[in-house]
């Protein structure tokens, strides 16, 4: 199985052996229900409350250093996770399905430096799984010349 990373605005961009799955803890009504989540990749609680108790919440453009708070608490949470029974959680999602590459989704375009993207990029490299962003294939059109 091969697995990447994207943001809910691509779906639209999507070929049939993509198979999206949520990571996103509070999904928007435009999406819910249209994909499996998978809750051990969802933000904890605690560490988004915890972040608020110290008044350091995600805002855009925030001006906080990166990797941030956020980051660091949301990567030492994903390591406590089993990476390979995580993985074969994912596959079995996709058992009856004819795809080969599984998505993780998040809210944030490629250009943001914050949040789940790069921690879940830098976690699945330690594991020796590199998740690369999906990017919308580039169709030239052929023009004949002749």
């Amino acid at each position: 199985m091969n697995y990447c990373i994207s943001y809910f605005g691509q779906m639209k961009n999507f070929p049939s052996n993509l198979f999206p799955v949520s990571t996103v803890k509070w999904e928007q009504d435009w999406f819910r229900g249209t994909m499996p989540r998978i809750e051990e990749l969802v933000l904890p609680d605690g560490i988004v409350s915890g972040l608020a108790e110290t008044n350091e919440m995600c805002r855009k453009n925030c001006p906080l250093s990166i990797p941030c708070k956020f980051m660091k608490r949301y990567r030492e949470y994903l390591d406590t996770i089993d990476f390979d029974q995580l993985l074969v959680k994912l596959e079995l999602l996709t058992l009856d399905k004819p795809v080969d590459t599984i998505v993780l989704m998040v809210y944030e375009k490629d250009d943001v430096p914050c949040a789940e993207r790069p921690v879940l990029q830098d976690w699945f490299a330690a594991h020796g799984i590199e998740l690369k962003e999906w990017v919308k294939p580039i169709h030239k059109k052929e023009t004949n010349l002749f």
